[in-house]
C-alpha cells in the first residue's frame, strides 16, 4: 500500500491550515498515485501529515516521501509491484503538478516542494482489525 508522507515546515503550516484542505489535498494527490501506479479502485493509497518539522534547514517548504512495499506481487498481477524508475520521475512530476495546481486554486502562497519515492523492498508489513 503506498503512503503518501507530507512534512510541511513552518511556513507550509501557516499556508496549509485546517483539517478540511488537508483531506481534499490528500485525496487529490491519492488519485495521482493510484493513477500513476495503475492502483485505481483497489482504495490502497494512504495520506499522512505528521506535526511540523521542527527544524527543515535547506529543506523544501512541503516534502512528499511516497513509501511503499516492492518486490513482491501485492496485488495477484502476477508480477511484482515494482514501479520502474522512469515511473517514479514521472509520478513525483505529477505530484508536484497536482499540489502547486491546488495551492493555486485555491489563491494559497506559493510553496516550494520535494517529492522522494523510497520503494521498500524485503519488508514485512502485516494488518489487524
Amino acid at each position: 500500500m503506498p503512503q503518501i508522507y507530507m512534512m510541511r515546515n513552518r511556513t507550509a503550516g501557516e499556508v496549509l491550515l485546517g483539517n478540511r484542505q488537508l483531506e481534499e489535498l490528500g485525496r487529490i494527490l491519492m488519485r495521482v498515485v493510484e493513477e500513476d501506479f495503475d492502483l485505481k479502485g483497489l482504495n490502497n493509497v494512504a495520506f499522512s501529515v505528521p506535526e511540523l518539522l521542527v527544524r527543515a534547514d535547506g529543506e523544501k517548504d512541503v516534502q512528499l516521501e511516497i513509501r511503499y512495499t516492492a518486490g513482491e506481487d501485492e496485488y495477484g498481477w502476477g508480477r511484482p509491484f515494482d514501479p520502474s524508475l522512469v515511473d517514479q520521475y514521472l509520478l513525483c512530476e505529477h505530484l508536484r503538478e497536482a499540489f502547486l495546481e491546488f495551492l493555486r486554486s485555491h489563491g494559497l502562497q506559493h510553496l516550494s516542494v520535494s517529492v522522494w519515492c523510497k520503494p521498500h523492498y524485503s519488508s514485512a508489513f502485516k494488518a489487524w482489525d
